[in-house]
C-alpha cells in the first residue's frame, strides 16, 4: 500500500481498489472508536497494510476453567467473568475495563513524549561536559 493512501484508509468511501466501496475500515475505525478503542494501519513490507486495534476485552464464558483463565489472562484479556454474571458487576468491570485502557494510553503517550524529548539531547563527553 502506498504511504500516501494510508491517511486517508480509514475515510468513508475511499479504496485503493476499484470494485471496493470504501466502507468497511470506515465503519470499523467507528465501531472501535465508539468503544474507546484504537485502530491504525501501516504499510506492510510485502504488500498490503497490516492494522492493529486495541480495545480493553472481558472474557465471558459458561465453560471455565483455570488454566482457560490462565491463558486469557496471559493473552491481555482485562477480566475473566463466569456465567451467570451479575449486571452490575458486569457494568463495573466494564467501566474499570474502559478507565484502565484510557489511563494506559495516557501514561503512553507520557512515554513516548519523554523519549522523544530524550533523543534530542546531545550526548556527553567522558569529562562531563556537554558535546554540543
Amino acid at each position: 500500500m502506498q504511504q500516501e493512501s494510508l491517511g486517508k484508509i480509514f475515510d468513508a468511501f475511499f479504496s485503493t481498489k476499484a470494485e471496493g466501496m470504501g466502507i468497511g475500515l470506515s465503519i470499523s475505525r467507528s465501531i472501535i472508536e465508539s468503544h474507546q478503542g484504537k485502530i491504525s494501519a501501516r504499510t506492510h513490507e510485502k504488500g498490503g497494510a497490516e492494522f492493529a486495534f486495541e480495545l480493553p476485552v472481558i472474557i465471558v464464558t459458561g465453560h471455565a476453567d483455570v488454566a482457560m483463565a490462565v491463558r486469557a489472562m496471559k493473552a491481555g484479556a482485562f477480566d475473566f467473568i463466569e456465567k451467570p454474571y451479575n449486571d452490575a458487576l458486569m457494568l463495573e468491570r466494564v467501566q474499570s475495563a474502559i478507565t484502565y485502557d484510557q489511563n494506559n494510553r495516557h501514561d503512553q503517550q507520557h512515554v513516548a513524549a519523554i523519549k522523544a524529548c530524550a533523543s534530542l539531547l546531545t550526548p556527553r563527553k567522558p569529562d562531563g561536559k556537554n558535546a554540543g
